[in-house]
């Protein structure tokens, strides 16, 4: 709390329902206790002469209240412009992307393209290996039965052909 300047004097109470005397904050005084304070009565000794402090002629500088911030970095253009150019330089590139990848899948479709009449020579060969093979093993199983004809079906249907299902079964495992 700020002290008064004369400690015997006890301001005036500015709310009468309180119950408790106080002094108050401010430290205001009275008439009444301006008298009862010895160290607040004038003196008779001559007040010495009070200049008042004026401004100087022509009043104060002007008092700089706002932030200064100098500029910094590129301008909203700039950064725009930039965003810009790198998702054009990037969209450019996935559609180079996207021409070589149908370049590749056109050249993978060429290839095999050129290659079925090979692969199919060579599946064509398989399954005439696979086939004499089977009617070998069929002449030697059906030797001793009489009127059996090597090849020949034992359905009564000529109307479709079907052609024989070959499994490869590992010699490991014939064993």
């Amino acid at each position: 709390h700020p002290r008064l300047l004369c400690d015997n004097v006890t301001p005036r109470r500015r709310h009468p329902q309180t119950l408790v005397r106080r002094r108050h904050p401010q430290g205001v005084f009275t008439d009444d206790s301006i008298r009862r304070c010895s160290s607040l009565r004038p003196t008779t000794m001559s007040a010495p002469q009070v200049t008042q402090d004026l401004p100087p002629p022509g009043g104060y500088p002007e008092v700089h209240y706002r932030r200064n911030i100098p500029k910094r970095g590129p301008s909203g253009a700039v950064i725009i412009g930039g965003v810009v150019a790198v998702c054009t330089f990037g969209w450019w590139r996935i559609v180079l992307g996207k021409v070589e990848k149908r370049e590749l899948k056109r050249e993978n479709i060429w290839a095999r393209l050129h290659l079925v009449p090979l692969l199919t020579a060579e599946a064509d060969r398989d399954n005439y290996r696979r086939e004499q093979a089977l009617l070998a093993r069929e002449a030697a199983i059906m030797k001793d039965v009489e009127g059996w004809k090597v090849g020949e079906s034992v359905y009564n249907n000529t109307k479709y052909y079907v052609p024989p299902a070959f499994v490869s079964v590992p010699e490991s495992v014939k064993k």
